[in-house]
């Protein structure tokens, strides 16, 4: 502790004579000067929109404005050599900018590296915000800069539409860009992928800058949802979430209406290092019928309130849920988590109404106190809003075109969040820039989401937040070897710096959750023998068990990091489930491909354990007492190596139940039971 102890003093000092140390830390704000949304490097997405002929009208506009400084901006793209757009913007200026009179920058491809990413650059720090508008089909994205950007991201889009054929562009997507040559990309779809790519198969690209890949789930499956797609890399990269034209919810029919209607949606989405544990969030008005809400969880056991109130059972890493919700409430979550808010298909065909957009509410700990953001000059937006959301000390203190806003028009929250009340206001714009400030210090900001609605058409975005990091620090662990190589007691873990910038380790602390009579050590003293982590490194974390685990154990690993700038970094934790071995150190189950189900009985979840000895086919399916199928949990070809797999049972009646186990390639029939409890 120490060496953190001197980097705070650096930090501090501010003193130009401590320059060895500010290497030993790093150097101050080395890949974060800026925590906020204005950058100097930007890569824009813009998403498949509706239909692969794009013969529809539509535009996509890139809004820019200068924070400060005099600004001059350039914008390429890869796909199109000869093209190179040059704006000078004066001090406070701002424009919207028509890509789409000089190149088409709309992705239609999937799966594969293309170079339709946009690369905005400027001389001095500047705002930007992308929209996508085809006719009747659209939504706008904040542009986050490269200075904010990470090598781990979770994807939030949304849901397929049942019944989508050849030739309905209903599927759900993403995409990730690179800034710098020779990125390596990991991406593991959670969804079966358009071009026949398995979900949980981890798909690799190589991506230069300027260059991306689109994922889009497989339109003909229904139901399908691209959320929660793992995007990892080993340099920073950016991704956007959303789905090429979706109904929300799925398969909603307006009352009177003989068939829904579906509308883009698209979001720049933040790296799960800046990702909070609260969040404020309201219907889009002016309509009163609500809107959907997705919380999505970091890590495992996450709990969700809502309003205060306890919301369905602790979510998983990476796992979501949807609610409507009709007025402002308070999220709390227990880690780390990413709130979308999707507006609702439209209810009825009135122009107070829009179909569909996707964007992400902000986290009330990433609040800032200066934001630039745009409203559509398209006049099919008939109406156009600010959601401001801040704590009650920043009522009649915020600012908006050089108007306060009257604290009357905040509504307080009743639920506190962090121990802080929160109020939030829904103030309707004109179109073109505009400049909202307080009047507050910096630790008492505000959030700004900012949305349109026509008849047809509707879009909306995170208008503007903090995105400063607040974990340093990815663990993962799919090493079961206390159980596949059972002469030993030991597994591992691996750590991996998720900034762009360099993070410094300090300590490990792992906690044992469900029993007393082991002691778990960890072999390295990460402040000592590996001391930090450059931008996308990584390094194993080896555990021991004493004495051996004759019954399984459950584990919370978490891992202390600091960075040069940023020194009160929340720590990074996983959840571990170690099957048992036997006390002669024979696998629990040698002889099959089963090594352990646990918990069994269970009661919200049931976990197989399961080794492959090689690649070959598997299936795995539930059934009940009576020979039904209950759920059919993998039915594909897999790699050699060890697997984790999860079964919903929370659902499910009490009683018993039995697993079959088939493998024709490696001669596997296997039958095992089940007890299910309440």
């Amino acid at each position: 502790m120490r060496r953190v102890f001197i980097c705070a003093l650096v930090l501090l000092s501010g003193l130009s004579l401590v320059n060895d140390l500010f290497a030993q830390c790093g150097g101050v704000g080395q890949g974060y000067p800026n925590s906020n949304n204005a950058g100097f490097e930007f890569l824009l997405c813009f998403e498949q929109n509706a239909t692969l002929t794009d013969t529809d009208p539509g535009y996509n506009d890139i809004f820019l404005a200068s924070t400060g400084d005099s600004a001059f901006i350039t914008i390429t793209c890869r796909a199109f050599p000869l093209y190179i757009k040059q704006i000078a913007l004066p001090p406070g200026g701002s424009i919207s900018y028509r890509i789409t009179n000089d190149i088409n920058p709309v992705i239609l491809t999937s799966e594969f590296v293309d170079t339709k990413a946009v690369l905005v650059t400027s001389t001095s720090a500047i705002i930007c915000y992308g929209m996508n508008h085809k006719m009747f089909t659209a939504d706008a994205f904040l542009a986050l800069p490269k200075n904010t950007a990470s090598t781990d991201y979770r994807v939030m889009a949304y849901t397929n539409t049942p019944g989508a054929g050849p030739g309905d562009e209903t599927q759900s997507q993403f995409c990730v860009a690179a800034f710098t040559d020779g990125t390596d990309v990991t991406i593991t779809p959670a969804a079966q992928t358009i071009g026949g790519s398995l979900a949980g198969k981890p798909l690799h690209f190589r991506l230069d800058s300027g260059q991306c890949v689109q994922i889009q789930g497989d339109a003909l499956r229904s139901k399908e949802d691209m959320t929660s797609s793992l995007v990892s890399s080993t340099k920073p990269v950016v991704v956007f979430g959303g789905h090429v034209c979706a109904e929300v919810p799925v398969s909603y029919i307006p009352p009177g209406q003989t068939s829904s209607s579906c509308d883009h949606l698209c979001e720049m989405l933040p790296p799960t290092s800046s990702w909070g544990e609260g969040f404020v969030a309201t219907n889009f008005a002016p309509r009163l019928t609500g809107d959907i809400v997705r919380v999505q969880a970091l890590n495992d056991n996450t709990t969700v309130t809502l309003d205060g109130t306890p919301w369905g059972t602790a979510l998983k890493a990476g796992e979501y849920r949807d609610t409507l919700i009709q007025q402002p409430i308070a999220i709390a979550t227990s880690g780390p988590a990413q709130v979308g808010e999707f507006a609702h298909t439209a209810f009825d065909q009135s122009a107070t109404n829009g179909d569909p957009f996707f964007a992400i509410v902000p986290p009330v700990n990433q609040t800032y106190t200066d934001f630039t953001f745009f409203s559509s000059q398209d006049p099919v937006y008939v109406i156009q809003n600010v959601i401001v959301v801040a704590e009650v000390s920043a009522k009649g203190r915020i600012v908006l075109d050089g108007q306060t806003l009257p604290a009357a028009s905040f509504t307080d929250l009743a639920t506190q969040l962090g121990g802080m009340t929160y109020s939030i206001a829904t103030i309707s714009v004109t179109p073109g820039a505009h400049h909202i400030t307080t009047k507050n210090d910096s630790q008492h900001g505000f959030t700004i989401l900012a949305y349109g609605f026509g008849l047809f058409d509707s879009y909306g975005y995170t208008a503007g937040a903090l995105l400063r990091p607040l974990r340093g620090a990815k663990i993962t662990s799919n090493d079961h070897a206390g159980i596949v190589r059972p002469s030993t007691q030991k597994f591992s873990a691996t750590l991996a710096n998720i900034l762009n910038t360099r993070v410094y380790l300090d300590s490990t602390q792992v906690d044992v959750l469900n029993s007393k009579k082991y002691q778990v050590k960890v072999d390295e003293n990460l402040a000592m023998d590996v001391s930090h982590l450059e931008v996308g490194e990584s390094t194993p974390i080896h555990f021991n068990v004493t004495p051996d685990n004759t019954e399984s154990l459950h584990l919370r690993v978490r891992v202390f990091t600091h960075s040069a700038q940023w020194m009160d970094f929340e720590p990074s934790e996983v959840y571990l489930s170690i099957p048992p071995v036997s006390t002669s150190g024979v696998q629990t189950i040698h002889s099959s491909a089963i090594l352990a189900v646990y918990p069994n009985p269970a009661r919200d979840v049931e976990t197989f354990f399961i080794s492959m000895p090689e690649r070959g086919d598997l299936q795995l399916v539930v059934y009940d007492d009576l020979g039904r199928v209950v759920q059919e949990i993998v039915n594909q070809e897999m790699a050699q190596g060890s697997y984790a797999m999860k079964m919903e049972t929370d659902r499910l009646a009490a009683g018993h139940y039995y697993y079959m186990l088939h493998s024709g390639k490696l001669g596997l029939n296997e039958r095992g039971s089940m007890v299910v409890v309440r």
